[in-house]
């Protein structure tokens, strides 16, 4: 008779509590009070498409596939400054998130307006681009985040080689990249 009541009692608790083995629709257990408010903190200030800018960092200098941080439909822009060939520039628009683990072709514009008297002025011209993005990284010598007073909202710099390569991404509001910007500038 004890243990008849003794496992009614028990059943009775399992059942108030809501059960012994609570997990959430992905099989896990769910945080704490405390530890949700940590966690939603995090989201809030780092979080991008389930990764965050972190990740998306560490994904880039390691080489890893970087296509779940875009958006299905984003545009790369492209831009070098050189002091001898001048400014080459492109954009390519309505890229699938996939491209980015690709050689990219894009259109680019040369206007051939150097900036140093040596190298003398040279004919513009068009021409197609082979961008890629993991080759173009490869030979970064650092990878970071700056912390810059008055970045602007959904936009993450990130700096290597120096600090005349670098890219822009540009977030959507569905925190995934929109638009990536990929900058050399010669430091001359």
């Amino acid at each position: 008779m004890k243990n008849t009541i003794f496992a009614f009692v028990l059943v009775f608790a399992v059942l108030l509590t809501g059960g012994c083995n609570q997990t959430d629709e992905h099989g896990s257990a769910p945080a704490s009070a405390p530890d949700q408010q940590r966690v939603d903190s995090e989201k809030d200030s780092h979080q991008m498409h389930g990764n965050s800018k972190e990740d998306f960092l560490e994904y880039l200098e390691s080489g890893k596939a970087l296509s779940s941080f875009f958006s299905d439909h984003w545009t790369l822009v492209y831009h070098e400054d050189n002091r001898c060939d001048g400014s080459t520039d492109g954009e390519a628009t309505g890229l699938a998130r996939a491209e980015i683990d690709k050689t990219i072709e894009i259109k680019v514009k040369n206007d051939g307006k150097s900036w140093l008297e040596d190298c003398g002025e040279k004919t513009p011209r068009e021409f197609d681009l082979n961008f890629n993005l993991k080759e173009l990284v490869s030979n970064w010598d650092r990878f970071e985040i700056p912390d810059w007073e008055n970045q602007m909202e959904g936009v993450v710099y990130i700096i290597g080689s120096g600090e005349s390569d670098y890219l822009v991404l540009h977030y959507g509001d569905d925190n995934l990249i929109v638009k990536m910007e990929y900058r050399s500038e010669d430091p001359g």
